[in-house]
């Protein structure tokens, strides 16, 4: 994530797909954490700890609306799940690269009047990140 925000050869299509490959990636990692730990009593862990946490919420949101176009199901987030909803580029004129920045909206269950709540892509990136690390390590595949 951080080469799509800091700057880098191709358009905004190219740099989209990255960003919505890294949270269909964590995904992925999910159902393959879930399938290492197939039979034992830590694969239940992994929906529980995710639900529970709002990053890995949002990534879920992301990567089911990306991978389906729509959930479902409940979104994991909130009353509205996590949405890829504005972007904006820096152009290095000259140069060839550019640098892409998103945020990723979401509503809150309950929220009620105070709706939609914002968080930068990148930022959002880091926190899953270290809630994987976290939860890997907590179910044991993770040293």
């Amino acid at each position: 994530m951080e080469v799509i925000y800091d700057s880098r050869a191709g358009g905004s299509v190219e740099a989209r797909a990255d960003l919505l490959a890294f949270f269909e990636r964590s995904e992925a990692l999910r159902d393959r954490a879930k399938l290492e730990l197939d039979g034992t009593p830590q694969r239940a862990r992994i929906d529980a700890v995710m639900r529970q946490t709002l990053p890995l919420q949002l990534a879920h949101d992301v990567a089911i609306k990306s991978k389906h176009g729509t959930q479902s199901e409940p979104p994991w987030a909130g009353d509205i799940g996590g949405d890829v909803v504005s972007q904006s580029v820096s152009v290095f004129v000259g140069t060839r690269q550019s640098a892409h920045y998103w945020r990723i909206t979401y509503t809150p269950a309950g929220a009620g009047q105070l709706g939609e709540v914002s968080i930068d892509a990148l930022v959002l990136s880091q926190e899953v990140v270290a809630a994987w690390r976290s939860l890997l390590v907590d179910v044991g595949l993770l040293v």
